[in-house]
């Protein structure tokens, strides 16, 4: 069992920096820009009505190019009304990759993988001697 929650937590750990890294990268590589809300979009799954949001976020290069991306919807941290501004961070080599700039969006995945899987790798080496838990 120790071994199980030990890999699993590896797992997480090695997924959490990853993405750590990739939001790093992003950030140091990517160019920031001010993007507008456009509209909500439910993308609906079965027929009970369950489903997913995305937000529409439409933004300006410097160059001139209007882009839009779908961002995954958060409502819980933001409530964007139609016209509301918003940070955006994307890559000038492609500017259809973008993110929204909020804390939020950009660490909380990095940030729970990487704790989760610390404090598994730390129960697991803890659960060897039954006199610590």
């Amino acid at each position: 069992m120790r071994w199980m929650i030990l890999l699993a937590a590896g797992f997480m750990g090695i997924l959490g920096i990853y993405f750590f890294y990739q939001t790093a990268y992003f950030l140091t590589r990517g160019v920031k820009a001010q993007g507008i809300f456009m509209k909500d979009i439910h993308v609906k799954r079965g027929s009970r009505g369950g489903g997913y949001f995305f937000w529409k976020i439409g933004f300006t290069t410097p160059e001139g190019r209007r882009c839009e991306f779908n961002a995954p919807a958060s409502d819980f941290i933001l409530e964007p009304k139609t016209g509301d501004k918003v940070a955006v961070y994307y890559d000038p080599a492609n500017p259809t990759h973008a993110q929204l700039g909020t804390f939020f969006q950009m660490w909380f995945v990095p940030g729970l993988l990487t704790l989760l899987g610390l404090g598994g790798a730390g129960y697991s080496f803890r659960w060897r001697d039954p006199k610590l838990l």
